[in-house]
This record gives structure tokens, sequence and C-alpha cells, in this order.
């Protein structure tokens, strides 16, 4: 006789692999078995209340399309007929191992840069795009909260000295090849982006916004991701910041490279990437 685990697992494979789905729905006497199911015990599909199994393995599929269509409508609109196909591919290396529907999306960028060449030779971002509209769900599910403290301006080389910033705990830096936020930008506004771009490195700031509590996606240059970098490090003053400022942006008197560090340091604290300054320990 089966056990459990048997038959939990032959379900799984009904419900969710595509192959074995076909048969399913076929007249199962006539077409050969699925090497899915090869191994399957005969006495158990025959036990199988076939009509049922059709239906919710129609109804898992449904929403597991849906929510890949909601997630990555760039790349469903990119990839048009050949979409669902891809999916499906999807599913079947990556099948479905958690509660919630949306974490079973969360290896599709994997998916495409390891089991997807061809597919990445016609489009070569592709990846970084799934990826890119894969952090949006994130941020907005991440589970960190996001308290934005009353604090003394930065405006002063004293404050400098005194104060340590604290970063928004959901940000994400990515250094894209491809101009993602341009590629985005056009499907955003219906128009189809070209096959291939040229590589232009895109650096992104990627965060839930404790106001909107959206996911906001900001393209930065070399200059403040150094110096958000910088930041994501323990015990990492303003003046250490500074530092690097100056550093990535040479030629700059001494007061002028304090001057445009302050307008950056504010500049983060309005798009809510610094959401705080406090004091450091030894200043006290």
């Amino acid at each position: 006789m089966p056990s459990l685990r048997e038959i939990e697992k032959t379900l799984c494979t009904l419900w969710m692999n595509k192959e074995a789905r076909d048969w399913l729905r076929s007249d199962s006497a006539k077409k050969k078995l699925p090497k899915v199911l090869s191994d399957v015990d005969p006495r158990l599909l025959e036990e199988v209340d076939r009509a049922g199994a059709i239906v919710y393995a129609g109804s898992i599929n449904y929403e597991h399309h849906k929510m890949a269509d909601r997630i990555f409508p760039y790349c469903a609109k990119i990839l048009k007929d050949d979409w669902d196909d891809l999916v499906d591919a999807y599913y079947k290396r990556y099948p479905s191992s958690h509660f919630n529907f949306s974490k079973i999306c969360n290896q599709f960028s994997r998916f495409l840069l390891e089991d997807c060449p061809q597919l990445l030779a016609k489009y070569p971002y592709l990846a970084e795009l799934a990826d890119y509209e894969w952090l949006e769900l994130e941020k907005i599910e991440h589970e960190a909260k996001i308290v934005k403290e009353d604090s003394p301006p930065i405006d002063s080389l004293e404050k400098i000295i005194a104060y340590y910033p604290v970063l928004n705990p959901t940000l994400t830096l990515r250094y894209y090849r491809y101009p993602i936020a341009e590629i985005a930008e056009k499907l955003q506004n219906q128009k189809r982006p070209r096959k291939k771009y040229a590589e232009s490195e895109c650096i992104m700031a990627i965060y839930r916004d404790p106001k909107t509590h959206n996911a906001r996606f900001m393209e930065i240059g070399n200059a403040v991701a150094a110096l958000i970098a910088g930041a994501e490090k323990a015990d990492c003053s303003y003046q250490d910041l500074l530092k690097i400022t100056i550093s990535k942006i040479p030629g700059l008197a001494p007061e002028e490279a304090v001057l445009k560090f302050l307008e950056l340091v504010e500049e983060l604290h309005q798009d809510n990437i610094f959401i705080a300054s406090r004091q450091n320990k030894i200043s006290h």
C-alpha cells in the first residue's frame, strides 16, 4: 500500500507538472505514462479522482501564472506569446515550496541566467529586468518596520563629526550592466524596448518609502552609491562618508566638497534613504 509521502508526492506532481497534467486530461489508458510518473505505483494512479485533480491542478496553474504576470509584467510584455511556456518551464525547474504564492517566483532571475541562454542571447538584459521587477514585491513585503526619527539637520562640520546616518532597512543597491531604468520606463510608457542594448552601468537604490509604503527605484551615480555603501557599514560616521565623497568627486576645494556632501546628505534624508541621524557614542 502506498505511503502517505508517496500519495502527497504523486498528487503534487499531478497538480504542478505540465506533462503530468496533460496526461491526466488525456485518455490515460491510451497515452504513455510521462517520465515524471513512471515510478508511481499504478494502483495509486488508478485511485486518483481524476476530475477533482484536473480542476484543482487547473486552479493552481492559473493562480501561479496570474502571480507571475503580476510580478513580472515587463518581462511578459517583451516575450508576449512565449511568456506562458517560459513560466511553465520555470515552475518545472523550481516547484513551489512556500505557502505564500508570491515567494515561488523568487528564483526567476536566477532561472533566466542559468537555464535560458538562448533567451538571453536574444534579450541580454532580461534577467536584470526580472530582478528589478522582483525587488518591487520584495520591498513591499519586507518585514522591517521603517521608523523615521526626528533628527537634527546635518548642516555643519561639527555635526558631520558628531553624528552618523541610519539607513532605510529595506534598501538594496543594484549595479546593473544594462540601462534597466531606461528599459523599465519605456515599458511603463507602453513603448517596446530594443532587443539589445550596449552594456551601460545602471546603479539603482531600491527600497520601500515609509510615507507611501510603495517601492521606490532611484537611479544614482557612483558618488552617491559609494556614500550609501559606506553607510551600510557599522559605525560609519558622516565624517567617514565625507572622505568617501571627496575621493569620488576629486578636484573640489575643501569648502566646495563639504557643501556638496551636505547637499547629498540632505537629499538622501528627503528621499528616505537615510531615515535618521544619531550621535556617535564618542561624542557624548
